[in-house]
């Protein structure tokens, strides 16, 4: 698996792994954003490298149809946070955040501080889904600064 989904109340999280989700992953993350409804929900996305081909970049951009869309992307590599500021210049209500910064991108999404270790669990979870090995340190904590 290269893409794992799931959701905590209205906001939708997306683990990718190293790979470029496949389309049937792809299909199954935009079922979920057309079930909940494009509008009033919020999106969370952790990427080691992972990213939606040009294909299913646009059957995302068919679905959210012009609508403006907060999302924030977490990502430890430098080269995903500029490509994403780069395209934010363009599609608002997009930033990159480094790993450390989860609750800041939580804060940008307008999500009470009250779930930030949820999510963060949530998010372990699926970055664990999606086959990226993620090192835990004791009972169960992640290393400094990752969600």
């Amino acid at each position: 698996m290269s893409l794992a989904i799931g959701r905590d109340e209205n906001v939708i999280l997306v683990a990718h792994g190293r790979n470029d989700p496949t389309n049937a992953e792809w299909a199954a993350y935009l079922a979920l954003v057309a079930r909940l409804g494009v509008e009033g929900t919020k999106r969370i996305t952790w990427t080691p490298w992972g990213w939606p081909t040009r294909a299913q970049r646009r059957a995302l951009e068919q679905l959210v149809a012009g609508r403006s869309v907060p999302m924030a992307v977490v990502s430890p590599s430098v080269w995903v946070r500029i490509t994403v500021t780069v395209l934010s210049w363009f599609v608002p209500r997009l930033r990159a955040f480094p790993p450390g910064r989860l609750l800041d991108a939580l804060l940008f999404l307008e999500v009470p501080r009250s779930r930030k270790d949820r999510i963060a669990r949530e998010l372990r979870k699926l970055r664990v889904l999606a086959g990226e090995d993620v090192p835990q340190l004791g009972r169960g904590q992640p290393r400094q600064g990752e969600p």
